[in-house]
Order: C-alpha cells, then structure tokens, then sequence
C-alpha cells in the first residue's frame, strides 16, 4: 500500500511537471510556471490550515504559547536551512559535473549524515535550555502560560531534525530541475497539521498542532 501510494504521489507530479513543459517548454519560462504551480498549492494549503486552526482554537493561551513556541523554531529552522541550501548546491552540482551521479550521492549522503547530527544536537540543546529561552522570549506570560509554551517548545523540538531532512530533500530536487516536486512537498507539513487539528484536537488540544 505504501509503495502504491508513492507510485500515485509521483505519477501526480509527473504528470503536472510534463504537462507545464509541453505548455510553456523545458526552459526558464517552464520552470517559473510549475515552482509557480507548486507555491500556489503550498499558498492554498497554508490557508485552509490556518482557517481550521482559527476556527478550532480562535484567539487564547493555547495559541498564544503554541505560536510563541513555533516562532522561535522556525526562526531556528529557517536560518539553519538557508545557510545549508546556499552552501550545500553549488558543491552538489560541482560533484554532479565533476564525478557523475554517484559523486553527487555520495556527497549528499555525506552532506545529510552531518546536517542531521548537527540538527539533533540543536534540538537537543533547545530541550535543555528550555526554560530558560522561555524565561526570556515569553517573561510577560503568567506562570501556567509559560509552561505550556516550554512543554510546546519541548514538543516541537524534533521539528528541526525533520525540517533539516526536508530542506535537504527539497534543495536536491531544485538542483535537480525537479521543480514541481520540490514546491509540493512544501504542501506536506500544512497538510499534515490540518489532519491533526481535525482528528486529534479533541483529544490533545494545541498539541494536535505540533503534528
């Protein structure tokens, strides 16, 4: 069932990806309409998530520490991505150019073991400093609202490992020219999160939103 569904997943971006080329062509035109594509998915996405999760938990402490603690990870995510993908592609194409395929997979194997281990040892240093980086970026917030943005943040730890994952998954996919793909896996995490609000909030609460 699995590699059904992956088939599907892939017949589908193929399908988008060729018929954008037999439109506009395989050059610049063609690429900017199916990144053009796969940010309007993502852009769609985003805003039925954001409309569930309203609708579920309009405005209170639930959200507030829930959004407090998802700033500052995806603050950290998005640093740590862009210093990666600008660093990581041209030497991912250079190795492609210079040692075929396998130099490139080899270098992004390479790449991704130590990106990970960097990502994790970040994520665990946020779980132990936790208290304190909530002491100092929600110090306005009463007690039991700072807690639960030090148990959200805790929660969301593991967010910056899978985001790392994702980043390097979506840089090799761009450097690829496989553009359509990598703009749609952007649609996952909304996807994901508006899931869980659906059939999770009830049970857990703003937890379901870290999903």
């Amino acid at each position: 069932a699995g590699l059904s569904d992956a088939n599907e997943r892939e017949f589908s971006f193929t399908t988008v990806r060729d018929a954008v080329v037999r439109r506009f062509g395989g050059g610049l035109l063609g690429a900017v309409w199916m990144v053009a594509v796969g940010a309007a998915a993502v852009r769609v996405a985003a805003a039925i998530k954001d409309l569930v999760v309203a609708n579920r938990f309009g405005t209170g402490d639930a959200l507030d520490a829930f959004l407090m603690a998802f700033a500052l990870t995806i603050f950290l995510t998005s640093t740590f991505r862009s210093a990666f993908i600008s660093a990581f592609v041209p030497r991912f194409l250079e190795a492609g150019a210079r040692d075929g395929p396998e130099g490139a997979s080899d270098l992004l194997r390479r790449t991704l073991l130590v990106h990970l281990v960097l990502l994790a040892a970040l994520a665990l240093a946020l779980v132990i400093c936790a208290p304190s980086v909530v002491e100092v970026i929600a110090g306005a917030f009463p007690p039991d609202k700072r807690e639960l943005t030090r148990r959200l943040l805790v929660a969301l730890a593991p967010f910056i490992v899978l985001d790392g994952a994702a980043g390097v998954y979506t840089a090799t996919l761009n450097a690829r020219g496989r553009f359509v793909t990598a703009a749609l896996v952007a649609t996952i995490p909304p996807l994901v999160t508006l899931v869980a609000v659906a059939s999770l909030s009830a049970r857990y609460g703003v937890y379901a939103l870290v999903g």
